[in-house]
């Protein structure tokens, strides 16, 4: 699964209240590729369970738990 958008953009509005959009950044992989219209993988992908989505904020949870492991665990 892919996620997110790789590029920044202004809108300049004119006088006549016409728009103009356009591209001022692209966001790149650490090796020089465009991630627009493609996406990027996740590194980490997590499954959700019934007890960790009650009420709580899923990603964050599974998040905090990543990085207590790898305090504990570093690489």
């Amino acid at each position: 699964m892919l996620y997110g958008k790789g590029t920044v953009q202004r809108t300049h509005t004119f006088r006549d209240k016409t728009r103009l959009v356009y591209t001022v950044h692209y966001y790149l992989t650490p090796q020089g590729h465009l991630v627009n219209d493609i996406g990027i993988s996740p590194d980490i992908i997590f499954k959700e369970t019934p007890e960790l989505s009650c009420g709580k904020d899923f990603l964050l949870e599974k998040a905090l738990q990543y990085l207590a492991s790898r305090e504990r665990n570093p690489a």
